[in-house]
């Protein structure tokens, strides 16, 4: 198909102005956290399939080794380091709208995780042809770093059966507090850039682009060089959220609208991330597998505020533990409350502690329309908090409740603290499961 031309950018309507917040971690270097000792790894991070458990309790293990195996789009599991198998758990993982269920193995780590460290570039990856790209990354278990964590040989798959003309990575990280991606581009930008550029050649994309914050350009000034290098244009996006939802980022850059409970590649462009443009590069270029990846530490807690490099399956309480505040996992916006089983996945951009809301509780809605006139979709708000309220599933469906973001800003602006955000996702699921079912009864 077409490739998608680029003609404006960041026009959309609604949407908000959001307090940056993001100066106690904004310039401090990527860190590795020491006192980790205990990992459950999920076996099902992308929460569709799990994997099978390979190893027993009390066994073991070298870093690096599998210790489950992957089926169907579950990808295998290794260890990140030398540890001991302690047993077996159940944790929570990032979910369609909080979190979920997952079994999981339990760790005892007996060698420390460090930071991703400059590995002998093997021959340069540009020498492979498609299905040779194709085959070196299936052999690796990468899971897309954002939503369900989807394993990234499945979104490869799906972006060539799109014939997708554009490939996006989003690095806008428009949220308080949150700077992963913001530190992961000024100290590893040049390997984001060539992981985006391996992608181009995985999936048969001809365009490619880098999408970054307006407001932070002076930062990634060195990455000109790789990204010509590569044929990627580089493309800076106001700092109105919430350009970082994908399909509001895909109407700016394209003027195109993705359809409603569809995703970008329905409309040609395939978005990704740079932490997954990041494992890529470690993967094809270096031969390295990545254990974990960068999350943001830092809120109201009194504790080590920063980017750090972090093992999937350590507990985010294991992080910031605080009796005082409450902890989040992803950003404010759209973050969901940790609890003892929650666990960093691929999906885990921040951990954040929140200090409780002193208001009072929420009051009956008064009409105002605040939630509709920001909301980037364009939505009665309103009347689907009155569909939510009366469990009409059907009418909201037809109001187009499948196009939400979930970006958080109904609730964010209501007067009467509403949580709008958290309603309007509940029917956007239910919506979701009920054409499913309609589907398959058609069948």
């Amino acid at each position: 198909m077409r490739a998608p031309r680029i003609r404006s950018f960041g026009t959309f309507s609604g949407g908000i102005d959001l307090p940056d917040d993001k100066g106690s971690t904004l310039n401090a270097p990527i860190g590795a956290w020491t006192e980790i000792r205990r990992l459950s790894l999920p076996l099902d991070q992308n929460a569709e399939s799990a994997a099978s458990p390979i190893v027993q309790k009390d066994q073991k293990v070298t870093a690096g080794e599998s210790i489950a195996t992957g089926h169907n789009e579950a990808p295998d599991i290794f260890a990140p380091a030398d540890a001991i198998v302690t047993g077996f758990s159940t944790v929570e993982i990032a979910g369609r709208l909080t979190t979920q269920k997952s079994p999981a193995i339990d760790l005892e780590l007996t060698s420390s995780i460090e930071l991703p460290a400059a590995n002998p570039v093997k021959p340069h990856w540009s020498k492979l042809g498609e299905a040779a790209m194709w085959d070196r990354l299936t052999e690796g278990p990468i899971s897309v770093h954002r939503g369900g964590a989807l394993p990234l040989a499945a979104w490869v798959l799906r972006a060539r059966s799109k014939s997708c003309g554009l490939l996006v990575a989003n690095a806008m990280e428009q949220q308080p507090l949150v700077t992963a991606n913001h530190r992961l581009m000024v100290e590893y930008g040049a390997e984001v850039t060539e992981g985006l550029a391996i992608l181009a050649r995985a999936t048969g994309i001809p365009n490619a682009a880098l999408v970054v914050p307006r407001r932070r350009t002076d930062a990634y000034r060195s990455l000109a060089v790789p990204a010509k290098k590569y044929n990627i244009t580089q493309v800076a996006l106001s700092h109105k959220y919430p350009t970082e939802a994908d399909t509001i980022l895909v109407r700016a850059l394209t003027r195109r609208q993705v359809p409603p409970g569809r995703t970008p590649m329905d409309a040609g462009v395939a978005v990704i991330d740079p932490a997954t443009c990041f494992a890529v590069y470690r993967w094809i270029a270096c031969d390295q597998r990545l254990p974990g990846r960068i999350v943001t530490v830092s809120g109201a807690a009194q504790h080590p505020s920063g980017n750090y490099f972090l093992p999937f399956g350590v507990h985010c309480l294991d992080i910031i533990n605080s009796d005082e505040h409450i902890v989040i996992h992803g950003g404010p916006m759209i973050g969901a409350l940790c609890n003892e089983e929650t666990v960093v996945t691929p999906a885990t951009d921040a951990i954040l502690s929140i200090t409780p809301s002193p208001h009072a509780p929420p009051s009956p809605c008064i009409r105002c329309g605040w939630c509709a006139d920001h909301c980037p979709a364009r939505l009665n708000v309103p009347a689907l908090n009155d569909d939510f309220e009366l469990s009409m599933v059907e009418d909201a469906r037809r109001a187009g409740v499948s196009a939400c973001v979930g970006c958080g800003v109904c609730s964010y602006v209501c007067p009467a603290r509403l949580p709008l955000t958290q309603r309007v996702g509940e029917l956007k699921l239910a919506a979701i499961d009920a054409a499913a079912a309609e589907n398959k009864g058609e069948e």
